[in-house]
């Protein structure tokens, strides 16, 4: 299953605890996470084995409801094939995730909650954050020199964007907003 961890991330965790599965938020559905996870489900799992998870893409949340539907269904999932929760270390850029896993799981039952990563961004690839460089002070910006309103860069399609997408092609908002999409 791909996954957009840095090797060196994986491999920093790898020195710690024993990797059960790799798992992508991002790209797994129920159905595709219960395959994935039945394939490596154990009647009793080591102290130090983990299914080591990321979720770096947007949620979507139902209105008033204080958990996204990606962690809705990663934790119904978990709890059907009766795999802890506690045997999950989850890598994210939602900072505060862990609340939602509190809503969902009773407080009884908090001992299976999973390890949140929420404050490692450098974790995922593909951010250039290896080759970044911060020094900005040698840079002039004139402000009359901008010709672009404003940046979207959407990735893959998903229907939230093919509607942002849509929006500002009916809009005539192109020629003002650099877009990057990728509608497959």
């Amino acid at each position: 299953m791909p996954n957009r961890l840095t090797k060196n991330f994986i491999d920093a965790v790898s020195k710690r605890v024993k990797i059960v599965d790799l798992l992508d938020l991002t790209a797994l559905d129920p159905d595709k996470l219960t395959n994935q996870l039945l394939l490596t489900k154990k009647d009793k799992f080591a102290s130090n084995e983990f299914y080591l998870a990321s979720h770096d893409d947007c949620d979507y949340y139902l209105p008033g409801c204080p958990y996204g539907i990606s962690i809705f269904n990663f934790v119904r999932t978990f709890q059907s094939l009766d795999i802890s929760l506690s045997r999950v270390i989850l890598v994210t850029n939602h900072i505060g995730l862990l609340n939602e896993f509190k809503f969902l799981i009773n407080e009884e039952d908090h001992c299976d909650l999973p390890v949140i990563i929420d404050t490692c961004l450098s974790a995922f690839d593909g951010l250039g954050l290896d080759n970044f460089d911060c020094r900005f002070s040698d840079i002039n910006i004139n402000k009359y020199d901008i010709i672009k309103h404003g940046l979207c860069m959407m990735g893959l399609a998903r229907n939230h964007r093919n509607a942002l997408y849509n929006f500002l092609k009916d809009n005539n908002h192109l020629d003002k907003i650099s877009t990057s999409f990728k509608n497959l």
